[in-house]
């Protein structure tokens, strides 16, 4: 039975992004422990039966087969403070709005069965298709890790011109919205807390 808190289980994609994510925290203040990566179906039906056959609360509707983890292709996460592991709802919500922001897919989202620690990255592989046999190639990169080289890109606005900050990820440019937004004479505010954006005149 295997259950691994080691990230050299994951696949190579996951292993990166879970460096990636935890130093991105660490500049933020955060510092983060994996407590959950690579998980076989055995261990993975020990934990479905905790809160049905077995003592404990109910941590998971997912048997053997049917968790990203027994792919490697997720990891949990917790605050590296003993006693303040799960308490702080901020240190989640931070890694979430990263880990999106990385290209992943947060347990924190989903509506039926929230799971904030939860961090999956599967190429747009469903339970089904890993299931069949499908597997995430090995050399499959995050949208994060496809970021080209940062250029100056030139927006031309009512006569005059002005040069953002631009970044080629998946065949798009992005432009860090502060400096777009005052092209306008706006201010843009980013609200840590929930992810959203105040723009302000």
């Amino acid at each position: 039975m295997i259950d691994s808190r080691d990230v050299n289980e994951l696949h190579p994609a996951l292993k990166r992004g879970a460096a990636e994510l935890m130093s991105r925290m660490k500049r933020k203040g955060y510092d983060v422990i994996v407590t959950s990566s690579y998980r076989d179906n055995e261990s993975q039906n020990a934990l479905y039966e905790q809160g049905r056959t077995k003592p404990g609360s109910i941590v998971t509707n997912a048997r053997g087969g049917e968790s990203v983890h027994n792919y490697r292709l997720a990891f949990d996460i917790a605050k590296n403070i003993k006693g303040q592991e799960y308490s702080d709802a901020n240190f989640f919500i931070t890694a979430g709005n990263i880990w999106r922001e990385m290209g992943g897919e947060w347990g924190g989202d989903w509506v039926s069965f929230p799971d904030k620690p939860h961090m999956q990255y599967t190429g747009g592989l469903s339970i089904a298709n890993l299931k069949a046999g499908s597997k995430l190639a090995n050399d499959a990169r995050m949208p994060w890790e496809s970021v080209k080289e940062e250029n100056k890109l030139k927006i031309v606005y009512r006569g005059k011109t002005y040069i953002v900050h631009a970044f080629l990820i998946s065949d798009y440019y992005h432009v860090r919205l502060r400096e777009f937004a005052e092209i306008f004479g706006a201010k843009a505010e980013y609200i840590e807390k929930d992810g959203s954006v105040i723009l302000t005149d």
